[in-house]
C-alpha cells in the first residue's frame, strides 16, 4: 500500500531480471495493467534509443551492487519522459540475492 501511494514508479524484480511488481504509479504512468508489464515486457516502455543505458542495470545485477542510470520512458499518452532509475538488491534472511527494488522518477 505505502508503494502504491508514492509520488514515484516503485518496481521489484526477482533473481532472474524479471519484473515481478510495479506500483500504481507506474501502471499510471504507462497506462498498461500490470499483465503487461511482468517480466521483461516493461522494456516495451523504453526508448528504443535509449536500451544500452540498461547495461548498467545488467552490470549491477551481475555484481549484486546498486545502480542508477537515465533513460525514456513511454506514458500513457505516448510521449517519451527523461527518468532516473536506481535499484537496490533485495536479499533474502539467508544473504541471497533474490531481486532488486528500484524507484523511478522524472528527471526533465
Amino acid at each position: 500500500m505505502l508503494a502504491d501511494c508514492a509520488p514515484v514508479l516503485f518496481w521489484m524484480s526477482d533473481a532472474d531480471k524479471q519484473g515481478v511488481y510495479f506500483n500504481k504509479g507506474w501502471l499510471d504512468f504507462t497506462g498498461r495493467p500490470l499483465e503487461r508489464e511482468l517480466g521483461a515486457q516493461w522494456l516495451d516502455n523504453i526508448h528504443r534509443d535509449d536500451l544500452p543505458a540498461l547495461a548498467a542495470c545488467e552490470e549491477a545485477f551481475a555484481a549484486r551492487v546498486p545502480f542508477q542510470t537515465r533513460f525514456r520512458l513511454r506514458g500513457h499518452d505516448g510521449e517519451y519522459r527523461w527518468m532516473l532509475d536506481s535499484g537496490t538488491p533485495r536479499s533474502s534472511s539467508t544473504a541471497t540475492t533474490i531481486g532488486f527494488n528500484g524507484l523511478r522518477s522524472s528527471c526533465a
